[in-house]
């Protein structure tokens, strides 16, 4: 089950880290995690930006 926090609307961040099953999943700035389909932070920020409308 993984821990997240809800990303806000505005990323203020250079770059983020993503963790899955204990280890290292993902790291890079927010707006190619983001232009990255195949992301996991792009689908966690596209569904939380669905859950929020």
């Amino acid at each position: 089950c993984p821990a997240a926090i809800r990303p806000p609307q505005h990323i203020d961040s250079d770059m983020v880290l993503v963790i899955d099953g204990g280890r290292l999943a993902e790291y890079d700035a927010p707006q190619k995690l983001i232009a990255n389909k195949n992301s996991l932070f792009a689908k966690f920020f596209e569904e939380a930006q669905n859950s929020s409308t």
